[in-house]
């Protein structure tokens, strides 16, 4: 009997360094918060940020709208005419930004699922208001 308690608690020790060693190779492959550069556009049925020096726009997360200065994003936003679906055909709404955000794995975001990732801000600023292109501003 006490041989098979041993077998068996060092079957579990076996385990748990296993999951312990898995856990650190998928450790660093998690997102992590990054500095980010570029302009976010409102359109219709799309909220997008393109950073600067990446290809392709990135599905913006509404919960960028709770980061910390967000609100003077939205009054950049809300100065220009809107981009709705009974406002077409229109230009989106963009405004450059700086800040810092997690950009996610490869998957299926935004409208339609049209995205392969999204980013979520937790700290932004505004840099351009006027559409143009935020990666040319110092």
């Amino acid at each position: 009997m006490q041989a098979i308690l041993t077998s068996r608690a060092g079957i579990n020790r076996i385990m748990q360094a296993g999951i312990l060693a898995l856990l650190m190779v998928i450790a660093p492959l998690a997102t992590s918060a990054e500095r980010l550069r570029g302009t976010l556009s409102f359109g219709a049925e799309s909220m997008t940020f393109t950073a600067c020096g990446k290809p392709g726009a990135l599905w913006l997360n509404a919960t960028s709208f709770k980061a910390e200065g967000w609100p003077a994003v939205q009054k950049a936003l809300d100065a220009q005419p809107r981009c709705d679906l009974g406002t077409t055909p229109c230009g989106p709404q963009k405004v450059g930004i700086a800040g810092t955000g997690k950009i996610s794995r490869k998957g299926s975001y935004g409208h339609l699922g049209l995205y392969a990732r999204e980013v979520r801000f937790t700290r932004v600023q505004v840099v351009t208001t006027d559409g143009t292109d935020a990666c040319l501003k110092p």
